[in-house]
């Protein structure tokens, strides 16, 4: 009974942080179940078709920023196939490979338990190979109900982390970038018209 009043304690923690950012907590849950389940298949299958896309982003302009509000804004209700083409499309794949890395050593960090956490996103969505549930208990010594209840606070973290720490920042510093190189395009043509004249 102990673990369990725990973990709730340590799941209320987790939605008071999605509290304190405005975050929905049902529905980024539900996003990052999704974004983390098409993980493994997204980088597979862009490993398989890496000339493909090289080609490809040399024709198309694959912009952060649309990826990043893509992200923010889907529907957790997308079907699964639908949304695995929709981030290929939309993601370089080493922007999610960036921002799921940057996000789960975040989780990391966390005080309550976070290499615990990072370990079961890791073991369960980042590494290549599929694990069976004892493979999973086995690795992370733990007991089936202890790894399912850290499991789902593994989730709830690392969507707080995705949704209300990484992509602000990527996308803050897209816009300091793109406000940066408008300014500096202002001042270029700004001198060329004053050498002109």
């Amino acid at each position: 009974m102990k673990e369990s009043k725990k973990n709730s304690s340590i799941m209320n923690t987790i939605k008071f942080h999605y509290k304190a950012m405005g975050l929905n907590f049902d529905e980024i849950f539900k996003k990052t179940k999704l974004l983390l389940s098409i993980y493994k298949s997204v980088c597979w299958e862009t490993s398989l078709r890496a000339d493909e896309f090289y080609e490809q982003l040399q024709f198309e302009s694959k912009r952060l920023d649309v990826a990043l509000e893509f992200l923010m804004e889907y529907s957790c209700q997308m079907e699964k196939n639908r949304f695995i083409h929709r981030v290929s499309s939309f993601f370089q794949t080493k922007w999610l490979i960036d921002i799921i890395t940057e996000t789960n050593g975040h989780v990391y960090k966390y005080p309550y338990s976070g290499r615990i956490y990072a370990d079961i996103i890791s073991t369960c969505y980042m590494h290549y190979m599929e694990h069976t549930e004892q493979d999973m208990l086995d690795v992370l010594n733990m007991e089936r109900t202890t790894y399912y209840s850290k499991k789902k606070e593994a989730i709830a973290l690392i969507g707080y982390c995705i949704w209300g720490i990484v992509i602000p920042k990527y996308m803050k510093i897209y816009q300091n970038t793109e406000n940066v190189n408008a300014i500096t395009d202002l001042a270029e043509n700004s001198s060329c018209k004053a050498d002109l004249a």
